[in-house]
């Protein structure tokens, strides 16, 4: 129940975020980033990490790498249409966007490394009190 609840939370604020961002990065509002975060390259990162982070939490049972990859693709997105509308279209903005995108995913990636050695670990603790519990 509260698993669900989170997930329409998430949701609910990843739909005004998107909004707002969607306003911010194609409106007549260039440079207002700068009053916020003072280096740009900054901005694209956190808007990005904090995207994917919702991201994750409203869609669990999608996997994450594809998530990151979507917020990357978004990104790229963005930029086009940013320069399709008549404003700054750069690339160091695209690899803040997948920087941002991705450096949520590190963590998950690297505890997935980690798990199968915890799992062996606790097979092998499982098998040590069972033969002690048979002797």
């Amino acid at each position: 129940m509260t698993s669900t609840r989170n997930r329409d939370i998430a949701r609910s604020i990843l739909a005004g975020l998107g909004l707002i961002l969607a306003i911010a990065m194609l409106g007549p509002f260039q440079g207002v980033e700068h009053d916020l975060v003072p280096w740009d390259k900054a901005g694209h990162f956190l808007a990005f990490y904090v995207t994917t982070a919702l991201m994750y939490v409203a869609f669990p049972t999608r996997r994450r790498f594809d998530l990151s990859c979507l917020m990357a693709f978004i990104g790229v997105g963005s930029e086009i249409a940013q320069y399709l509308v008549g404003r700054d279209c750069a690339f160091g903005d695209v690899l803040a966007d997948m920087c941002g995108a991705f450096a949520l995913y590190l963590p998950v990636l690297l505890d997935d490394l980690r798990r199968p050695a915890q799992l062996e670990r606790r097979r092998r603790g499982a098998s040590a009190v069972s033969q002690i519990v048979e002797a």
